[in-house]
């Protein structure tokens, strides 16, 4: 929601286009989100990581895909596309890694609250 909200500001202040792309990326976002949905009942770290590893794979297809067919920036063919998912795998490596990280951090900080506060375990289940 702060990335949407940031984006129709910065649309509103400065004029910045909308560009099609921004259709997928919150697309993305919102299979992302009913990913998420899926550990509400039973988090282990291996779903953690497992979905921390999708989510960043439907990310990275999404967004290369929807770069492919609305930017210009490759031809529109198999080559073209190959050309652009080869170019975003050094910032999927980048992604995994942050993903991974920040969902051992802030699943891990829940977990801990949980210990501290029994109240929070008993509300997740």
């Amino acid at each position: 929601m702060a990335m949407l909200l940031s984006d129709c500001l910065l649309q509103l202040l400065w004029g910045w286009g909308f560009h099609p792309q921004m259709l997928f990326v919150y697309g993305s976002f919102g299979a992302i989100a009913v990913l998420g949905t899926r550990l509400r009942r039973t988090r282990t770290w291996g779903q953690i990581a497992g979905a921390s590893l999708v989510a960043s794979s439907l990310f990275f297809g999404v967004t290369n895909f929807g770069v492919w067919l609305s930017s210009g920036m490759y031809p529109r063919s198999m080559t073209g596309l190959a050309a652009c998912f080869a170019a975003g795998v050094p910032f999927f490596c980048n992604t995994l890694a942050g993903d991974w990280f920040y969902s051992a951090l802030i699943f891990g900080a829940f977990h801990l609250a949980e210990r501290r506060f029994p109240i929070l375990a008993e509300q997740s289940a």
